[in-house]
């Protein structure tokens, strides 16, 4: 182009660029006087986009002026930023004021607490619901009684117990302030061992456990599946109206994150990660009986549920230069809750029945939200802190199951469990059997 060049306000100029690092070129014969407005185009953005470069946009041979009122581009989370030289000027990646929805990164974190904490709550739940001895008897085929005795056990008693359950999850957490919400479900299987111990005062009962679930978390676009195997301990302490349960557990974690971008003007594209994590739980219970007669128990009740998620650091695949590094984060969450029980025992033959309903109120301690850094790799300055929902603290907590004695060895339970807050609820349950010998 032969002469002077001059960009009037009014103006736009647009520029294609391309992943090979070319772009339109504007090649000007003398001087450039610049105004008016930039519009930059990604050609097939961000597919083969290298991390970093450069494009020249504008040459002359005398002397460049002036600057471009404002600069737009269709690249989420990496902005162009201009530099005006003498005889050029030059785009390059920066920061972008437009971001990606990146909340699967901080939800998927979140979403792995309701993995940790169904298997924990199985696990004390299978000594609440069952009770210390309900499924033990003596070699004479009697209900072992709460006395600490084991006389009559021999080689002939039940005092061990084997079992399975089905368990299962849905959450629900409402967006709101900028930030989004997630749903998740999960279900998988529990499995364990365990027995009775006498004491001089009341009667234990211990046991261990394993299991593996599996899940989905939806966030905006993006979501996620998790695997998780648990491995944990149990036991439940009965002595007159007194009764303490408690269990640990412990969950190697497998995340697949899909994060979806939406591009302007182009099909959407999909980061990928695949990064380890853990959680774990600590489930502790207590019970008085205030009120007993036909059948019918009243008691007040408390718990303490701790539960931590951990998610490893990873960097994205599959989206170019929208790829991100994240930071590794952890999620913790205690609920404290207080209420009352009721429970009662019917029985038919040789079977019994025992359901059991729960009311409770809850507060949970520790984060409302995890956040999550990222960056875009070798772009200047392009970090972002991702915020996910924000949980209630304040819930109303509903429980209900049954056991059922269904003979002297083979027993079954079904557990339900729901908190209700603001913006947020949960629903977890558990249904399975035991043999005795």
């Amino acid at each position: 182009m032969a002469g002077d060049l001059t960009l009037q306000a009014t103006s736009m100029l647009e520029i294609d660029i391309a992943s090979d690092g070319t772009s339109d070129l504007v090649n000007a014969g003398d001087n450039v006087v610049i105004d008016g407005a930039l519009a930059v185009n990604g050609v097939l953005y961000p597919t083969n986009f290298p991390l970093q470069q450069d494009y020249v946009i504008i040459t002359a041979l005398e002397d460049i002026s002036g600057e471009f009122s404002s600069v737009t581009d269709n690249l989420p989370d990496v902005d162009v930023t201009v530099a005006y030289n003498d005889l050029d000027v030059t785009i390059s990646y920066d920061r972008s004021q437009i971001e990606s929805d990146k909340s699967i990164q901080a939800n998927s974190v979140q979403a792995g607490l309701v993995d940790g904490r169904i298997f924990a709550e199985t696990l004390r739940r299978r000594g609440v619901l069952m009770g210390a001895t309900n499924g033990f008897v003596d070699a004479g085929g009697q209900q072992i009684a709460q006395t600490g005795d084991p006389a009559g056990l021999g080689s002939d008693g039940k005092r061990y117990a084997i079992w399975g359950a089905a368990i299962g999850a849905l959450a629900d957490v409402s967006g709101g302030g900028g930030r989004v919400g997630y749903d998740a479900g999960l279900g998988g299987l529990a499995t364990g061992i365990d027995g009775f111990v006498p004491l001089d005062q009341g009667i234990i009962r211990v046991g261990i456990a394993a299991g593996f679930s599996t899940g989905n978390i939806d966030s905006d676009l993006s979501d996620a599946d998790v695997d998780t195997i648990h491995i944990g301990a149990h036991g439940v302490y009965e002595k007159d109206q007194l009764g303490l349960s408690a269990a640990v557990s412990y969950g190697f974690q497998d995340y697949d994150i899909d994060r979806v971008i939406a591009l302007e003007g182009a099909p959407n594209v999909t980061a990928n990660g695949d990064v380890n994590g853990s959680v774990f739980s600590l489930s502790v219970g207590a019970k008085y009986t205030v009120y007993e007669a036909d059948s019918i128990k009243v008691s007040p009740i408390a718990h303490v549920e701790h539960v931590s998620a951990k998610r490893n650091a990873y960097t994205e695949t599959g989206a170019g230069i929208l790829d991100l590094n994240v930071d590794a984060e952890r999620f913790n969450r205690t609920f404290v809750g207080a209420g009352v029980r009721l429970e009662a025992e019917s029985q038919s033959g040789s079977v019994t029945i025992r359901p059991q309903l729960d009311l409770m109120y809850e507060h949970a301690f520790g984060d409302d939200a995890a956040v999550v850094n990222s960056n875009v790799v070798n772009v200047q300055d392009a970090t972002f802190t991702t915020r996910g929902g924000d949980q209630a603290n304040n819930q109303v907590a509903v429980g209900a199951g049954f056991a059922i004695d269904i003979s002297q060895r083979l027993s079954a339970h079904v557990r339900y469990d729901g908190n209700y807050g603001s913006g947020f609820t949960s629903h977890r349950g558990s249904a399975g059997l035991a043999w005795s010998f």
